[in-house]
């Protein structure tokens, strides 16, 4: 298993994870944090262990997710994240996210109603 994994626009030929419907849910103008969906597919043969998003979009990105914690759902960061061999992991609305706080370059998407991000 590769020490790191980049899923990268520019050279994805060695990429054995691939982003598909990767997207930001609309806010207020004034929220300064905000979350982000996707899911990430898996075609290795092997495990891959997800520890890190970066994007140019946003200055701060954190995988979090939901956890029952005393009888209550609570969100949590995930330091790391295994995706299974041939397998995905479904950030959805509920369940894991990324929370993505936007720099002052980020664009305005909220007219769209949603934005599709640079992951």
């Amino acid at each position: 298993m590769p020490e790191s994994l980049t899923v990268s626009r520019e050279d994805p030929a060695g990429d054995v994870v691939t982003i598909k419907n990767a997207w930001v849910r609309e806010t207020d103008s004034k929220a300064k944090v905000n979350a982000g969906y996707m899911t990430l597919l898996n075609v290795g043969s092997e495990e891959v262990t997800l520890v890190k998003v970066e994007s140019e979009s946003y200055e701060i990105i954190e995988v979090h997710e939901m956890a029952a914690v005393d009888g209550l759902m609570e969100m949590r960061e995930v330091t790391d994240m295994i995706i299974p061999a041939n397998g995905l992991i479904q950030f959805k609305p509920g369940w894991h996210a990324f929370d993505v706080e936007a720099t002052p370059s980020t664009p305005d998407h909220r007219s769209e109603g949603r934005h599709d991000p640079d992951f």
